[in-house]
């Protein structure tokens, strides 16, 4: 199968060469020295899916290339991905042109290596044909990694698959700690890389047939079918293990990198829902960070392993299951509604002593036919 070809189009012969060997393994690489030669290549060369240009160039530089390509009456051309290389010491107004005129991305100089084949995967496609529908709707453009969308899709399903057939499931939530602070940091180009690289970590340790997706921008979520909660447990450890001893260097600037994990593998019912599995990941990961981040947490899977399982299936709070119940979801807390109604006894009890309802001694008579629930 032959590798896909794209164009590098740079004065710089020194760039053109690393640009190769980072690019080579998965690409077929062809040069430019400037933007005229570019053009020539690209209107007789059908099989170049794609471009990067640096913006400053002699004869024709990257902005008047991009132009060119985008005003040509030739459909297939017309629509070649075009991604711009830029320095630090570029025009901003010439950035914001390219921008306007119909550049797919940019990258910043020097190059960071992950990034740079994430943006050559991101952008490159077969000339006049766009990605499937089902391809761009489920592919994280920045890490390659499946995105949130794909993500509840395939969770909801591997549930439903893990509760017909008695298999183990769980998810992890993976968030990098002080990832605000670090976007404050460093520049924009350095933060896409550290998301790329700590998406590549987290795949490097689980299994070929789990799925990885950046859910928001510093957090990605696991889904782990066919795992019991142990091997969640392990899972979640080797990730924590891989990033946690890692150091980002980028020119002169090195910065450790940590993250924190939430972890969640219930005793899967009936009634068991994607979504509350899900907030039970999330309430773990905000214990997590909470306590100052570069941990693992995972109550609910160490009560289930202790034997306490029954007793510690999700719960939402008050504001989640009003929120369900406006969203016709009123299913999902059909295991709770004692619990949601022990909940609200106090706020109920202080209502009805002010409006004089005397409908708490009925709650209470109802509740009290069953031991385990907790009175006023």
């Amino acid at each position: 199968m032959h590798k896909p070809r794209l164009l590098i189009a740079d004065d710089s012969q020194l760039i053109r060469k690393e640009m190769c060997e980072i690019l080579a393994d998965e690409y077929d690489v062809v040069e430019a020295e400037n933007g005229e030669q570019a053009w020539t290549l690209i209107s007789s060369d059908k099989e170049i899916k794609m471009i990067f240009t640096d913006l400053t160039m002699p004869s024709l530089d990257g902005l008047k290339l991009l132009k060119r390509i985008r005003s040509t009456d030739d459909e297939s051309l017309r629509s070649l991905p075009v991604v711009m290389m830029t320095e630090a010491a570029d025009d901003l107004a010439n950035v914001k042109e390219s921008l306007a005129s119909g550049v797919n991305d940019l990258v910043r100089k020097p190059f960071i290596p992950e990034l740079l084949r994430a943006r050559a995967s991101a952008n490159i496609k077969p000339r006049a044909e766009k990605k499937p529908h089902t391809e761009t709707a489920t592919v994280d453009p920045l890490t390659q990694l499946a995105n949130e969308p794909y993500f509840m899709l395939r969770g909801a399903n591997n549930l439903s698959y893990a509760i017909r057939h008695d298999e183990g499931f769980g998810v992890l939530l993976v968030d990098i700690d002080r990832f605000k602070l670090l976007c404050e940091e460093h520049e924009s180009y350095v933060i896409e890389s550290l998301q790329v690289k700590i998406g590549s970590y987290i795949t490097s340790v689980v299994r070929a047939e789990d799925i990885v997706a950046r859910l928001d921008e510093g957090t990605f979520g696991v889904l782990l079918l066919g795992v019991d909660p142990k091997g969640v447990l392990e899972t979640a450890s080797r990730i924590h293990q891989k990033i946690k001893k890692k150091i980002i260097r980028y020119n002169e600037k090195r910065f450790g990198v940590t993250v924190s994990i939430g972890a969640a593998s219930p005793q899967l019912k009936r009634y068991s829902s994607f979504e509350l599995i899900l907030r039970q990941a999330w309430s773990e990961l905000k214990k997590a960070m909470d306590m100052g981040g570069n941990q693992i947490e995972a109550e609910n899977i160490y009560q289930r392993l202790a034997g306490e399982h029954e007793s510690s299936h999700y719960v939402p709070s008050v504001d989640e299951a009003l929120e369900m119940l406006r969203n016709n979801q009123g299913k999902l807390i059909d295991h709770c509604v004692k619990e949601l109604l022990v909940k609200l006894l106090p706020l109920l009890a202080y209502c009805d002593e002010k409006m004089k309802l005397d409908v708490i001694e009925q709650i209470n008579e109802k509740l009290q036919s069953n031991a385990s629930d907790t009175v006023l």
